[in-house]
């Protein structure tokens, strides 16, 4: 809880920054679909057989990997066991 000179409380959760952000947007995402895909009737699945639309979620989830993945040489997490 942080308190401005106003006199007005503020909740602040986390930095803001970037880092923490699309993870939530993405949780945010997965748990969407989940939703979507247990209350939704199938004829709304139909979307997915037409190739333009499947293939561009192909695409966006590739380049979501390419441009928000973390490469490069990293300390293998299990080593310290």
């Amino acid at each position: 809880l942080q308190q401005k000179s106003s006199g007005d409380r503020t909740f602040k959760l986390g930095s803001g920054t970037t880092s923490e952000c699309i993870p939530s947007a993405a949780s945010g995402l997965l748990i969407g679909v989940e939703i979507v895909q247990e209350y939704t009737p199938a004829s709304c699945f139909r979307l997915w057989e037409i190739r333009p639309i499947r293939w561009s979620c192909y695409l966006a989830a590739f380049y979501g990997i390419v441009f928000f993945g973390v490469f490069g040489h990293l300390e293998f997490i299990y080593f310290q066991f």
